[in-house]
């Protein structure tokens, strides 16, 4: 009897033994599960979402500890920004309200943590931005947390089946974040319960397009009325509720109409779509330069000037510091860190001239159109030739070196640039094929970067165009208009916007002046001709 209760015994051991390790294994597992989902960004684990105050992130590089560009940021959690939905958190207690923790705990301007501001971005990267740095000068008047959108990459880049890339490859966060509240994108989404209680009323809106939106999202637009197809008033929350005045598309706005348009209680709001409906008053030539000051402070936002206060956003929500090292690193290396002037050819028959093939009502838009190709390589040259005689003349830099930034399609027509000159002045030009040299050596051990390589290449160029001495961008161009924004808060002393200009307008002019010419030659041939006959006998 005392061997068979001996056998139980030790089979109960044994079997003791095994739910033991088998449980060890399994916490072992699902801990190692863990770590490489969160490391991954394809899932968050329940114990970190459970913590609403624990910042979710990854760290900078974790999946290559040899790259040298150091371009991430530990504030967001950027392989989740990438992903075409993340997944969606059970929130314990919906009674109660989530409050999420700032990216940073003591920003400049501290926003109301219950009232959100989510910008729906549209369009190219620099309309993006551009959009963004717009719903930030709204997000402040109004005094709701900023959150940090998705970005998308441009129509045309084909290097990633997924569409997105994290703002970290867009804006400086940190610096955005150390200005005014903002949360993630995925914080948003839980403090919200997944819904989005009103829609800012600045663009005309359909059923399918808050579709679009909710899908973009992966979140809800709460319906007001459940039954309503539409026919018996609206089926959202629209702030204002009032139709966009004279039948535009868009609604335009000031400074002074925020409050009266777009104040709300509502908690949870989305801003889609921004595009130049915030219209500011141009800045005065002496309001800005390498003495600008900038909003730093709550008596500042009081007496300085709106639109000082968009330069300071635009100053915060900047290009990334690893962009800005890149740009600079180029310079240095590559252009022997000499003063030089760059250029932003924008018009290109495959695409931007393709508008031009739709009825045109804007005046400038037409110039363009009527003009842009009759543009050579010659008026270019010599539209450079002048902006670089007038900085000489200035006493401030002698200038031998040019950067162009413009798209592959036109690199002849650069190359054509280049070679004049070279031949006429001994002139240096650089161009992306320079800069993609000198990328591809710095992004090497940079998979990450790798996938982003066309959207971080434009972004450098728009760095090292905004470095320059003078810039000469494309008229009716997001890229250069963005450009020319940067370059008003200047980075360092030798940047002289006082030579800025734009290119389409300079080598126009000189058409101009060579169409005079030639039609005051013909006159005075005509005229010596008619001479001659009547003199005659």
């Amino acid at each position: 009897m005392s061997d068979e209760n001996g056998l139980v015994t030790h089979i109960r051991n044994i079997v003791f033994f095994l739910i033991v390790f088998g449980a060890f294994l399994f916490i072992r597992y699902e801990d190692l599960s863990e770590k490489i989902y969160a490391n991954s960004g394809t899932f968050l684990s329940k114990r970190w979402n459970n913590s609403p105050n624990f910042l979710r992130h990854v760290l900078p590089n974790s999946e290559d500890k040899k790259c040298s560009v150091q371009w991430g940021n530990d504030l967001i959690n950027s392989t989740l920004y990438e992903l075409k939905y993340f997944e969606k958190v059970s929130i314990s207690n919906k009674n109660e309200k989530y409050y999420p923790m700032p990216l940073y705990p003591d920003p400049v301007f501290k926003m109301n943590p219950d009232k959100f501001i989510l910008p729906l971005l549209q369009n190219g990267p620099n309309n993006q931005l551009m959009g963004f740095r717009e719903a930030i000068f709204v997000g402040l008047k109004l005094n709701r947390t900023i959150v940090i959108p998705k970005f998308i990459k441009h129509h045309s880049d084909n290097q990633s089946t997924l569409p997105y890339v994290s703002p970290v490859h867009r804006i400086q966060v940190a610096d955005l974040c150390k200005f005014i509240s903002c949360i993630s994108f995925d914080d948003f989404r839980e403090a919200c319960d997944y819904k989005i209680d009103a829609v800012f009323h600045i663009r005309k809106f359909s059923v399918r397009s808050i579709r679009r939106h909710e899908k973009f999202m992966d979140m809800k637009v709460r319906e007001i009325n459940k039954n309503n197809e539409g026919n018996d008033g609206p089926k959202y929350k629209f702030i204002p509720p009032t139709p966009i005045p004279d039948g535009r598309e868009s609604r335009n706005f000031h400074d002074r109409d925020i409050i009266g348009l777009f104040d709300s209680m509502e908690r949870c709001v989305i801003y889609p779509r921004p595009l130049f409906n915030l219209h500011l008053p141009p800045l005065g030539k002496k309001e800005y330069g390498k003495n600008l000051e900038l909003v730093k402070n709550a008596e500042d936002l009081r007496r300085l000037s709106e639109k000082r206060l968009f330069l300071t956003i635009a100053h915060v929500a900047k290009n990334p510091k690893y962009i800005t090292k890149l740009a600079e690193d180029f310079w240095r290396s590559t252009m022997k860190g000499r003063p030089y002037i760059s250029l932003h050819w924008r018009y290109q028959k495959e695409e931007f001239m393709l508008r031009c093939n739709k009825p045109i009502t804007n005046i400038v838009k037409k110039n363009i159109c009527y003009n842009a190709m009759a543009i050579t390589a010659n008026d270019i040259a010599i539209s450079i030739e002048q902006r670089v005689i007038w900085i000489r003349k200035a006493k401030l830099f002698n200038i031998r070196d040019i950067y162009i930034a413009s798209p592959p399609s036109e690199r002849n027509l650069i190359a054509e640039v280049a070679k004049i000159l070279y031949e006429e002045h001994g002139w240096l030009t650089f161009t992306s094929l320079s800069l993609t040299d000198y990328l591809n050596d710095a992004f090497k051990p940079c998979p990450v970067l790798q996938g982003h390589y066309n959207d971080i290449l434009s972004t450098t160029e728009m760095e090292i165009c905004s470095l320059s001495v003078a810039f000469l961008g494309s008229q009716r161009s997001s890229w250069s208009d963005v450009v020319h924004t940067d370059r008003k808060a200047p980075k360092h002393d030798h940047i002289s916007v006082q030579f800025d200009g734009d290119i389409f307008k300079m080598a126009l002019k000189i058409i101009e002046e060579r169409n005079e010419t030639e039609k005051k030659k013909e006159q005075d041939e005509t005229d010596s001709n008619h001479f001659v006959i009547e003199a005659q006998p």
